[in-house]
């Protein structure tokens, strides 16, 4: 099971959605990009802050057209020997200072993770299983100190 979320300025969820283990990651930010972009059209221009798996052409320019906003990942250096090409995509020290409030995103992964039915999911249908994320969600929401 993979959750997906995206959280605003303040590690709050805003979107929320989970999939089946067996689909890649970009996939699933391609699915979510579509179903925010159907349910928020007015948030645009913006940052959005993704993981190394999102570093492909394809879905910066999928972010740029339907969300007007700029994706912003970890460099993905897995394939690149060529000490030459690893100099060329360095990211520069504001994108570098913009990343660090990633962390965040990952500290409400965490949050979810203290919910014991959702960690270990005794769902046996998908639509429960939302559900609680939904529930957790709104709690987080709740008890989060600004």
């Amino acid at each position: 099971m993979k959750i997906s979320t995206i959280t605003d300025f303040f590690n709050v969820p805003i979107y929320i959605n989970s999939y089946n283990s067996k689909i890649h990651d970009a996939e699933i930010l391609h699915n979510d990009i579509i179903l925010f972009h159907k349910k928020y059209p007015d948030i645009n221009k913006k940052i959005l802050l993704g993981d190394a798996a999102y570093d492909s052409i394809k879905l910066n320019i999928e972010v740029k057209k339907l969300l007007d906003s700029d994706l912003l990942t970890p460099k993905n250096k897995r394939n690149i020997k060529d000490k030459n090409k690893l100099d060329k995509i360095e990211l520069s020290l504001i994108e570098k200072q913009i990343l660090t409030s990633r962390n965040g995103v990952e500290y409400t992964f965490n949050k979810f993770k203290k919910y014991k039915r959702i960690q270990l999911r005794y769902d046996k249908h998908l639509h429960f299983y939302n559900f609680y994320l939904y529930l957790a969600s709104l709690d987080i929401l709740i008890n989060q100190q600004f």
